[in-house]
């Protein structure tokens, strides 16, 4: 029996040792920096509803900083929400989003936390101040494992010394920079300058005179009476039009 038991002893504090090797294992893997390139390296956030659907940030040219696009056409009220710091609610609300490993939350990294001094598995999201309601988003979200966290190095005293190149993974800088978009406007109707519209005016005038004179010498089908009243009429209505479309125009330019 006591043999029995110290069997059972024994099996047991080898499973706790291999899962604590495990576990340490796991850890290595990714806190060697070059190892990043093993694992899907994304980014999530209230954009998506924190979904599984991370938007893959990639190092294309193999200087450790990881960069990938999020493109929201319309941001709505549902993506901004409460923003913490060290896990205290904060008064601001904002579109917030996280780097993580795999689209799993065994590794992430967030806005940087004083209390605990770190980026890596940050319970602070990073906030995006720069996201308004109903419009357009686009920002290219940085994952520099080149660099410490500005937090990091804005909480260190000067007589600190930074940690070594690589950066240690508690502190790498998670960034974003917003990628500004031109919205091309429809061009306005071209309007008419107050020139033209005089020009038009006299122009008028002139070819209602010619008219009213042309009929007053020629007698042979109307009475000469007759057409110059209707000439000189006409001449006087458009007269009156083009003066009114001037005042209108000058009122609207004040």
């Amino acid at each position: 029996m006591r043999n029995s038991k110290i069997v059972k002893v024994l099996m047991s504090s080898a499973l706790v040792a291999s899962v604590a090797v495990a576990s340490a294992m796991s850890t290595a893997a990714i806190s060697n920096l070059s190892q990043l390139k093993d694992h899907f390296v994304g980014v999530t956030g209230s954009f998506n509803n924190w979904d599984v659907t991370d938007v893959e940030l990639t190092d294309a040219d193999g200087d450790g900083i990881y960069e990938g696009i999020v493109d929201i056409p319309e941001v709505t009220e549902d993506m901004i929400g409460d923003w913490k710091v060290d896990d205290v609610l904060q008064p601001e609300k904002y579109l917030t989003f996280k780097v993580r490993l795999d689209k799993s939350w065994d590794d992430s990294w967030g806005a940087y936390e004083p209390e605990n001094n770190r980026t890596y598995n940050s319970q602070s999201n990073v906030p995006v101040k720069e996201a308004v309601v109903g419009q357009p988003l686009k920002f290219n979200v940085i994952f520099d494992t080149t660099k410490i966290d500005e937090g990091y190095i804005n909480n260190k005293n000067q007589t600190d010394v930074l940690p070594d190149d690589p950066v240690d993974m508690e502190n790498i800088g998670v960034t974003y920079k917003i990628i500004e978009t031109v919205v091309e406007s429809s061009p306005e109707p071209s309007q008419p300058s107050e020139s033209s519209v005089e020009s038009s005016v006299q122009s008028s005038v002139q070819s209602s005179v010619v008219v009213a004179s042309q009929s007053s010498t020629d007698t042979s089908t109307v009475p000469t009476g007759d057409a110059t009243s209707a000439a000189a009429l006409a001449a006087i209505v458009v007269a009156s039009l083009g003066v009114a479309v001037v005042m209108t125009k000058k009122a609207s330019a004040k």
